[in-house]
């Protein structure tokens, strides 16, 4: 984006308030196009999640553009001798006690899933909420817990010989670079894919020119090899639609009205 901006683009790291402190400086920043936010679902999501948020996603942000997709993988360690979902899916209901399965933290996209896993499968697995995906890596590698729900990108060094084991996708289809993992539908188990998202998106009230400008500058960077090809190797997906900002607009109110009513559902099913 810098080369085609013809400036520097600074990032800036933001930690704190609940992995919410880079929206909320987005959020209070003037609405000139300068001041751009990296979101996730997550923080589309936080204002479901907590009344103590300093923004509202969909009042506060204007979409610029996807930047690219998170498939997801449910992953194993050498401590498990299930190499298959189906077998894992009968040692559930055999044992005493359930399964742990790490997760990146509550209200991200891999405890969502989880949350359809567990019930689309009627699981007895417990879900253990850690501070990102490396650090549910570690749990799993090191046998403390029994699984994970991670993106591919965190997932892929550590296959094989490394340590992790892949026994499904949540994608549509077969990941062209895991061929052998079969997709989450193909165990009969439908409604249970999903993936996650990063977007670029911008103080509300931000031109429209400006944003235009800024969502070529994205789909320009993605179509190029260093960027495009470089983020497909490290197992994203990048848009493969018109990536506008009114498409992610749309995106953006259907993907949160999705998972805003599984979370109600969640809450609902809770305090019966």
């Amino acid at each position: 984006m810098a080369d085609d901006l013809g400036q520097k683009v600074i990032v800036d790291n933001r930690s704190g308030a609940g992995r919410n402190a880079g929206a909320i400086s987005v959020a209070k920043a003037d609405p000139d196009g300068f001041t751009v936010y990296i979101a996730s679902r997550s923080a589309a999501l936080h204002s479901s999640l907590s009344k103590k948020i300093e923004y509202d996603f969909a009042k506060d942000f204007s979409p610029v553009a996807m930047i690219t997709y998170v498939p997801y993988v449910l992953v194993t360690g050498k401590h498990m001798r299930a190499v298959t979902l189906r077998e894992l899916l009968d040692q559930d209901h055999s044992i005493q006690y359930g399964f742990t399965c790490a997760s990146g933290g509550i209200g991200t996209t891999p405890s969502l899933v989880f949350e359809t896993l567990r019930e689309r499968a009627n699981l007895s697995w417990l879900d253990v909420p850690y501070d990102g995906d490396p650090a549910a890596v570690a749990e799993v590698m090191a046998g403390r817990a029994d699984f994970a729900i991670i993106g591919a990108p965190s997932a892929l060094p550590h296959l094989g010989a490394h340590g992790l084991r892949a026994l499904v996708v949540f994608s549509d289809d077969r990941l062209p670079y895991l061929p052998a993992v079969p997709t989450i539908a193909e165990f009969g188990l439908e409604g249970a894919e999903a993936q996650g998202w990063i977007a670029l998106v911008t103080r509300r009230g931000t031109s429209l020119p400006l944003i235009a400008r800024l969502n070529g500058a994205v789909n320009k960077a993605l179509s190029g090899v260093s960027v495009g090809k470089k983020l497909m190797q490290l197992g994203y997906a990048i848009p493969t639609t018109e990536n506008t900002p009114g498409e992610l607009k749309t995106f953006f109110e259907l993907d949160t009205d999705k998972w805003v009513k599984m979370l109600a559902a969640r809450r609902l099913a809770r305090d019966q």
